[in-house]
């Protein structure tokens, strides 16, 4: 399986990086985007647009309704014209939402100037813990977050676990997971101060770094990448952010690059 990273930012786009979206490709003709934020956009970069000519169908799985998740689906009809498009929307009780009314919302005027229905798109709602997509089995669960989220295991070859506290649930969620993509919002020292435009303790929204790795250690993941980084942060607190995950956890980290291929093992097909 192929990963490629197309944003990895949460909230908004910044330093060269867009907002949250992961392609998957678990083989030349398949795609899958793990949400879909302004990283929709780098379906358009060359490389990337040529992996993709052998695809007729994208999947796209989405883990909750915040813009910074969903906008990248306005660019569809410049990035992915006249083909075919299968959104995997998540309702109750994963998330406080019903899937046909955030999308039609979201996607029609004034918002928008055409309606949902208007493009190639296809529905399937995810209101279970398991689901076949593209043929890969997909397992979720709901994690905490305004309105709710969606947390993803792809088998046994990836974890997605974005905008959420650490819960040490999650550990069970991704035990024995090859790779770990996990929310690392804040440092250890802004999970102890910081507070949100809210007046909510950040800690109670996101996930911080030693947090992180006590979920990585507990589930015995094969390696731990950070997500959803916030924007303020420069490439070099990045890779701090890396090392303390790394130090606490004993597993290898990745900072993941944007537009870079990843090789993920899958079983029996090594």
């Amino acid at each position: 399986m192929i990963l490629i990273p197309l944003g990895t930012n949460g909230f908004f786009p910044s330093y060269g990086r867009h907002t949250a979206c992961y392609l998957l490709m678990p083989d030349p003709e398949t795609a899958i985007l793990l949400d879909a934020g302004t990283g929709v956009a780098r379906l358009l970069e060359p490389e990337i647009k040529k992996r993709l000519e052998p695809v007729g169908e994208l999947h796209i799985v989405l883990s909750h309704y915040h813009l910074d998740h969903v906008c990248g689906l306005f660019y569809l009809t410049g990035v992915w014209p006249r083909r075919k498009v299968v959104i995997h929307a998540p309702g109750s009780p994963l998330v406080d939402a019903e899937p046909i009314k955030a999308l039609e919302k979201l996607l029609s005027p004034p918002l928008y100037p055409m309606s949902l229905w208007d493009l190639p798109v296809e529905v399937s709602e995810v209101i279970g813990p398991k689901k076949e997509i593209a043929g890969l089995r997909f397992r979720f669960q709901r994690q905490k977050h305004p309105g709710g989220s969606v947390g993803m295991r792809v088998e046994d070859t990836l974890a997605y676990v974005t905008d959420t506290v650490a819960d040490p649930a999650t550990a069970d969620f991704v035990k024995g997971v090859r790779f770990l993509m996990h929310e690392t919002w804040l440092t250890d020292e802004e999970a102890e101060k910081s507070v949100e435009a809210d007046g909510v303790p950040a800690r109670e929204k996101h996930s911080s770094a030693g947090a992180v790795a006590e979920i990585a250690a507990r589930a015995g993941v094969g390696r731990v990448a950070p997500i959803h980084h916030a924007p303020w942060r420069t490439s070099e607190e990045l890779f701090l952010l890396a090392r303390s995950v790394e130090e606490k956890s004993g597993i290898p980290v990745v900072v993941l690059e944007e537009g870079k291929e990843y090789l993920l093992f899958q079983e029996g097909k090594e």
